[in-house]
């Protein structure tokens, strides 16, 4: 018959492997939770915005002059790397035509601006509202979506969809009422 007998040699080898087995599992949590906590960081650096103006003021300038005046009461980047704009209000000057867009909010992406809320547009005598738009800044043309109103001293035109290209007005679902001048 045998004794089990636990020499001091076995009882402190014991330790010393459950020592390590507790760091491993320290080790593994630690490396865990820190982990989740980095994802959880980044995600939060991706969510700030770069920038935030209040009451701005923008002059393109180009060879010519002065181009393009925009004023607006806020703009900031948003997590698709778009400049949401507030109030904005643009003024492009030409020494042939004047253009200008008022919209409460407009979405800016470095090819084109985008009003969801609608926009409010005039070139020279020119003057229209619509529903939503895409202005594109390059070529001076704006795509209106859904609903539009034209506004003239002898026209009310109502449509959808319309396009000012080349200094001409497309639609489709024209609809209006002329007046004549007595």
């Amino acid at each position: 018959m045998g004794f089990l007998f636990n020499s001091p040699k076995t009882q402190s080898g014991q330790l010393v492997t459950l020592f390590f087995i507790a760091l491993c599992g320290f080790s593994i949590t630690m490396v865990l939770v820190l982990s989740t906590k980095h994802t959880r960081i980044t995600q939060t650096q991706q969510d700030i915005t770069r920038f935030e103006v209040l009451d701005f003021e923008y002059f393109k300038i180009t060879e010519s002059g002065v181009n393009t005046i925009a004023r607006g009461k806020k703009a900031k980047e948003n997590t698709k790397k778009e400049s949401e704009l507030e109030s904005l209000n643009i003024k492009n000057l030409n020494n042939t035509t004047q253009e200008h867009l008022q919209a409460d909010f407009a979405l800016y992406n470095n090819r084109d601006i985008f009003f969801p809320q609608g926009v409010r547009y005039t070139r020279d005598n020119t003057k229209f509202w619509s529903q939503q738009a895409r202005y594109y800044p390059d070529s001076k043309n704006l795509e209106g979506i859904g609903e539009f109103v034209i506004l003239d001293k002898n026209a009310t035109i109502r449509g959808k969809n319309i396009v000012y290209k080349d200094e001409k007005i497309y639609a489709t679902h024209i609809h209006g009422t002329l007046r004549t001048n007595p």
